[in-house]
């Protein structure tokens, strides 16, 4: 049997010029959108439906569902509101991979910049559930985080980071996918 779950993303940008020092420069808890600003399922046709805020009410992020399939009203690529009523980015069920993108930051002033993304899992995944995060310094091609970048299957919890990057600009690129619906 399929078990639901959903991910949800907080992203920040820090910088750590010195060990005492430590200065947000870009951060996305997902709290000023409403509930189901993203994408949604439809049955017919089967579609991907752009919903809530999504994209005129979002500067910080992109949605590309061209390889999902959302193709029930209870599947969803969105923001949604958890059960201690916090504001999170969740999947269901889409029955392939969608690609979230954080804008480019400028990130040309600092030094040994720390990415940050807190990641969960509800219920069980299966072993072809999967989310894994990249970045792209400058517009070269996409790393994935050296801890916690690949995550699959049941991990509970994670905070995937990524430390000691330098360059001019800088994206942070999600691909992860769910085939459950329960």
């Amino acid at each position: 049997m399929k078990l639901f779950y959903s991910i949800s993303i907080c992203l920040i940008f820090s910088v750590i010029p010195t060990t005492i020092y430590a200065q947000v420069i870009w951060f996305e808890d997902f709290e000023s959108y409403v509930d189901g600003t993203g994408y949604t399922g439809s049955s017919t046709p089967p579609a991907a439906l752009i919903s809530g805020d999504y994209p005129s009410g979002v500067t910080k992020w992109t949605i590309d569902t061209l390889n999902a399939q959302l193709t029930a009203s209870s599947d969803w690529i969105s923001v949604q509101t958890d059960d201690l009523g916090n504001k999170v980015f969740e999947l269901r069920d889409t029955d392939g991979a969608f690609t979230w993108s954080s804008e480019v930051n400028d990130i040309s002033a600092y030094l040994d910049v720390l990415l940050s993304v807190s990641i969960s899992e509800i219920s069980n995944l299966e072993s072809t559930d999967n989310i894994n995060i990249y970045y792209k310094i400058d517009g070269e091609s996409e790393v994935l985080f050296e801890t916690n970048g690949s995550n699959f299957n049941d991990f509970s919890s994670a905070k995937a980071m990524q430390d000691s990057l330098i360059g001019d600009s800088l994206q942070i690129i999600i691909r992860a996918k769910n085939n459950s619906g329960l």
